[in-house]
């Protein structure tokens, strides 16, 4: 096992060791900042058309829900708003840039999918492939957005780095990833539905995030952890099998009932404070202001 150790995607840290396996793959735990890295192979990679049929399907939508949240969202990086330039890294079905576009943000994406890219420029966005494009000068986006992307990569801080870099001072940078350190982590282990490689393979902490963002020129940096899918203990105590449970619409559902009425609202807030407090909430969301002042960058 021990020539299979890898360092710590998240902070670089040698220090790592055996956590659990998960069919073929094996999940190391940095002992400095608790992230978890999975080495995937070639030969184990997932195909770069994964997500097509999911981004172009007849039947793809955003969830009410999902618009009601992304619109508010959306709202929150007003304060960054200058040139109007918004860019969603790993945009996959649209549902932020188009949250962004009926507020009159400029659209930019980043993907692989050939789909999603396809759709992308249907809606008149600017889109690519590449972060090196020139289509996405550095120095010149208000608000940069990775949300559940961080996790799909073997090599997290690269795309970190060249966050900062396409912000300008002052621009806003804004992510979410599944939490390390969630309570689902502690009571399912390697069952939790979202510990899934070889798609799933770099899972951050608080602390891993913070390590990460501190060399990258960032100021103002908010970390906290929230939501909680119960479906994941309905699995884990019917001992259903994780592929065939419904986590992510059962998520939606939950989030339709919490916000339906203004009492319900309160106590979805009131539980995620509580899950940001003890940092075991499914997801870390993290917001940072690229900072006036130069600095090193590792690049």
């Amino acid at each position: 096992m021990d020539d299979l150790k890898p360092p710590c995607r998240i902070c670089r840290s040698e220090r790592t060791s055996f956590w659990r396996s998960k069919g073929a793959f094996y999940f190391f735990r940095c002992r400095v900042c608790s992230s978890l890295t999975v080495p995937v192979s070639p030969e184990q990679e997932v195909p770069p058309n994964l997500y097509d049929d999911i981004y172009g399907g007849p039947g793809f939508h955003v969830p009410e829900v999902s618009k009601i949240q992304l619109a508010r969202l959306v709202s929150s990086f007003e304060f960054a708003r200058q040139s109007e330039r918004l860019l969603d890294v790993g945009f996959g079905g649209g549902g932020l840039l188009e949250a962004a576009a009926e507020r009159g943000w400029k659209c930019f994406g980043l993907e692989d999918s050939e789909v999603a890219l396809a759709r992308g420029r249907a809606r008149g966005w600017n889109v690519s492939s590449r972060i090196d494009d020139p289509v996405f000068p550095a120095g010149s986006f208000d608000v940069v957005a990775m949300i559940e992307l961080l996790e799909h990569l073997s090599d997290p801080r690269t795309v970190l780095d060249g966050a900062a870099r396409l912000l300008r001072p002052g621009g806003l940078l804004y992510l979410t990833t599944p939490n390390a350190l969630s309570l689902n982590r502690w009571l399912l282990g390697a069952r939790w539905t979202v510990f899934g490689p070889p798609g799933h393979r770099t899972f951050f902490s608080r602390r891993g995030l913070r390590l990460a963002l501190s060399p990258l020129g960032f100021e103002k940096v908010q970390i906290h952890t929230t939501g909680l899918n119960p479906a994941e203990f309905t699995r884990h105590f019917s001992k259903a099998d994780s592929e065939t449970t419904r986590y992510v619409e059962t998520g939606h559902q939950l989030n339709e009932i919490m916000i339906a009425s203004p009492r319900r609202r309160a106590i979805k807030h009131v539980a995620n404070r509580t899950l940001s407090l003890f940092g075991i909430g499914d997801t870390v969301k993290a917001s940072a202001i690229r900072s006036h002042v130069d600095a090193t960058v590792a690049r």
